[in-house]
């Protein structure tokens, strides 16, 4: 799915000829946002490529095929063929530019043919390398033309750097490819649109299924009419994380008798942990097993069942569902469970808990533990020693265990070496993305899909 930016779109729809440079490092991802601009512009387009053939655009990017006919493709990438005679070639493939002038006449002829046409330029420095002209002035009098024909006119550079031209175009973007924890990330970023407000300078994208795909603040659409959730079905081997793709990056979710390790950094938006926490939730209450939930200092039990309901039913969270809240003499909600008393006491709680859930459902149950919440109330050695007598239990009972942690828990440490699976949420840009430690995977966007009626996420793993 083709995904650009709002503010380059509203740059491009602008009237009177808009010249656009992409500029990046080797692989940074400018050819494929190139192609993509023209598919998600709607537009005629123009390409003329000293890198890709026609036929490996095609099979590249058969997506650009309705907006980028086959004569609008000028092959500029064998500079052999002026020398094969004109009647043993199609002109459309190949424009002779031996000089600035013919160059110009051929790109207007082909400009003026379409309506509302879309240029592309692909590379520019390399055009200059062969027409043995000055830069200066080629560069002004094609941003001329542009201007003159209406057409908008993209330039793909190959200097990362600012140089004279940053300065003659409408705007500039730029393509990045870095490492971060050793794992690949894609940012481009907006450095000038003439006559649009950037609202946000940089994004995330993916070049996923060879398109560009940009991603902005993490938000989740409000899910008008919401439907009970279907759930995915287990293995012998494995819980169903709820997320085909967390299944399909695990082997096949969640080993049974488990531990798994969710680390949320400071800054990563608390409803993306919400919405992948909770369709492992609602995978387990839809098949009638039970959960039970210690939440996060601050978490209220009440709107993680508001948020909750619409998708397993009311009678399904009461029946299935027990939150531990400390600091409460009783509760006035059959999920809710009063945890009080010595350390001893609120395990004993607990455990009885479990039990009576398990001997109700004959299924296994889900043990959700906020360790933020664990530390705080229960301190660091007692909270290790729990953890351990949990992950020793689960490998009887086949149970799952999620635990939620978050940077500076002392406690973090010793979970990690027990946890069966570790991964890590942040947000960048303020887009939510995930990463594997163990298994060691790159970076993930987390989005949600609410198109069946319930929150669906997705991971789309940036490539």
């Amino acid at each position: 799915m083709i995904s650009i930016p709002r503010e380059i779109l509203s740059f491009l729809d602008k009237k009177g000829g808009r010249t656009l440079l992409i500029k990046g490092s080797a692989g940074s991802g400018k050819t494929i946002l190139s192609l993509s601009l023209i598919k998600a512009c709607g537009k005629n387009g123009i390409y003329l490529s000293t890198r890709m053939r026609p036929e490996d655009i095609y099979r590249d990017c058969p997506w650009v095929e309705e907006q980028l006919s086959r004569n609008n493709i000028i092959d500029a990438t064998n500079p052999l063929k002026d020398k094969i005679a004109v009647q043993e070639r199609d002109l459309s493939d190949v424009i002779k530019y031996g000089s600035r002038e013919d160059f110009l006449v051929a790109l207007y002829e082909r400009v003026t043919r379409l309506k509302n046409p879309v240029a592309v330029i692909d590379s520019w420095d390399a055009v200059l390398s062969q027409l043995h002209t000055p830069e200066g002035r080629m560069e002004e009098a094609v941003i001329e033309l542009c201007k003159d024909t209406q057409a908008n006119l993209i330039l793909v550079g190959e200097n990362p750097e600012e140089t004279r031209l940053d300065y003659l175009m409408d705007g500039v973007v730029k393509c990045e490819q870095t490492q971060v924890e050793n794992r690949r990330l894609r940012i481009i970023h907006l450095t000038k649109l003439r006559g649009v407000q950037i609202h946000q300078p940089q994004y995330l994208f993916t070049l996923q299924d060879g398109t560009f795909q940009s991603f902005g603040r993490f938000k989740a659409e409000t899910i008008e009419a919401p439907k009970l959730w279907d759930p995915i079905s287990d293995t012998q081997k494995y819980f169903s994380t709820g997320c085909e793709d967390l299944d399909n990056i695990l082997g096949g979710g969640f080993r049974r008798g488990s531990l798994n390790l969710f680390e949320e950094q400071m800054d990563v938006s608390r409803s993306a942990e919400g919405y992948l926490w909770r369709c492992c939730l609602f995978n387990f209450l839809r098949q009638k097993r039970g959960v039970v939930l210690v939440a996060g200092e601050g978490v209220s039990p009440q709107k993680i069942k508001e948020l909750s309901v619409p998708y397993v039913g009311e009678e399904t969270w009461n029946d299935y569902v027990r939150i531990g809240v400390y600091g409460i003499e009783e509760g006035d909600e059959p999920y809710i469970v009063p945890v009080k008393g010595t350390a001893d006491e609120r395990y004993n709680i607990w455990k009885n808990v479990v039990s009576e859930l398990k001997e109700n459902t004959s299924e296994p149950i889900q043990d959700y533990t906020a360790l933020d919440t664990l530390e705080f109330r229960g301190g660091v050695e007692n909270t290790i020693k729990a953890m351990g007598v949990a992950v020793r239990e689960l490998k009887n009972s086949g149970d799952l265990q999620i635990a939620l942690t978050k940077p500076g828990l002392e406690v973090t440490r010793q979970v990690i070496n027990l946890a069966e699976s570790y991964f890590k949420l942040q947000s960048i840009f303020g887009t939510a993305v995930m990463y594997g430690v163990h298994p060691e995977t790159g970076f993930y966007v987390i989005e949600v899909d609410g198109e069946k009626g319930y929150p669906q996420v997705k991971l789309v793993p940036v490539v």
